[in-house]
């Protein structure tokens, strides 16, 4: 399976590649690399990360180490780039078992006219001074063996964090245990999603913040 992944990646580098060489900034939509994607293979993008575990293709990104991701305040809406053209001196490739990320937040990490574009849509720089990480781990559960040992670790991610969006609490449930929150629900919880998961969980609740499920206390 690894092969195939690091296939998946290299077609998705290539994509990214292809479609920003003769631009004048190296970033692209989400939206239009699934289309190109979907032109290129014919298969939806979407599907094939699920089939290896992957929610979504903002998680599976951050676990190679070539992509550079630039978020907006809406979590499903982001740009893409590759991290050699973006981060100065890098030459790290898809070749490499290192796995790494990184993330573009600031202005000065990001080619001018995409900040131009952002902010003609009415977006704002992220300040990431303000977020809270995980540090203190002792609250959390050594191995997830039961449903209860689920449930407490989606917890304590939810109070080290205040509030997270889906995407957020797999990312960071990835970071702890190594593995994404789909295998263990598939395992444990085989006949429920996990928003259904969430919602018997009395510590926990869902609010809807600008049209996005955001989990909080």
């Amino acid at each position: 399976m690894e092969t195939r992944l690091q296939q998946l990646i290299q077609k998705l580098e290539d994509l990214v590649e292809e479609e920003t060489e003769s631009s004048d900034h190296p970033w692209i939509t989400r939206t239009l690399l699934e289309q190109l994607f979907h032109q290129e293979y014919g298969s939806t993008l979407e599907n094939i990360l699920q089939d290896y575990g992957y929610l979504d293709l903002k998680t599976f990104l951050r676990t190679s180490n070539i992509f550079a991701i630039y978020e907006t305040p809406i979590p499903h809406k982001f740009y893409i780039a590759l991290l050699r053209k973006t981060v100065p001196g890098y030459r790290q490739s898809s070749s490499s078992n290192q796995s790494m990320f990184y993330t573009v937040k600031r202005p000065w990490k990001v080619d001018r006219c995409l900040i131009k574009d952002l902010q003609n849509e009415g977006y704002l720089p992220t300040d990431t001074s303000k977020q809270k990480n995980i540090s203190d781990r002792s609250n959390y559960p050594d191995q997830i063996i039961s449903k209860d040992d689920f449930k407490r670790a989606l917890i304590e991610i939810v109070k080290a964090k205040r509030f997270v969006d889906f995407d957020e609490l797999n990312r960071e449930f990835y970071k702890i245990y190594n593995q994404s929150i789909r295998g263990f629900r598939l395992k444990l919880f085989p006949d429920l999603k996990l928003i259904d998961i969430l919602q018997t969980i009395p510590e926990l609740k869902l609010e809807k913040i600008q049209n996005t499920l955001q989990i909080t206390l």
